[in-house]
């Protein structure tokens, strides 16, 4: 699914760049100075490591191993593979929902407020129908919930909370 993820934004950017012929910062893409990315880098590790000890002081203290069919085997992953899922829930995201169609829209209308409601309507549309199906196929809403947060973003992974299959 990360892949896939990718593959759509490296797509969404190709066809900016080389069919719209509109450089990247058209749609939101700016370069920043070093300094900027450096902070930004620097404090989303810094988020990842407090937040990544939640998950494992929990599963010490009540010395349960998770079921890699719950899906949320993926709390107790090393900090790698959860930076890989943060920035692949996140990144392309931004890229189809956030920046190509909100500038395309204000372009469109001239309004931004139709822009940022358009935009977030279908975005909050995606997120939706991935929601319904986890909880259509095993009747439990925390991984819906889970994949909010952003160190336990599992969307998109096709793994539900429940081994028992699905709901009858």
């Amino acid at each position: 699914m990360f892949a896939l993820l990718w593959l759509l934004a490296v797509l969404q950017l190709g066809y900016v760049r080389f069919v719209e012929n509109r450089p990247l910062d058209s749609i939101g893409l700016q370069p920043v100075s070093p300094l900027v990315f450096a902070f930004g880098v620097v404090v989303g590790f810094l988020l990842l490591a407090v937040l990544s000890a939640i998950p494992e002081v929990l599963l010490q203290q009540f010395g349960r191993a998770l079921p890699d069919e719950s899906g949320l085997f993926l709390l107790a992953q090393p900090p790698h593979w959860k930076v890989a899922v943060a920035l692949s829930a996140g990144v392309p995201e931004a890229i189809l929902f956030y920046g190509y169609l909100i500038e395309r829209v204000i372009e469109l209308t001239g309004n931004p407020l139709w822009a940022v409601g358009l935009s977030t309507l279908l975005a909050a549309r995606a997120r939706a129908s991935l929601a319904g199906r986890r909880f259509a196929w095993n009747g439990c809403r925390w991984p819906s919930v889970a994949h909010w947060h952003p160190h336990y973003s599992i969307s998109g992974s096709g793994a539900s909370s429940s081994s028992q299959g699905p709901r009858r």
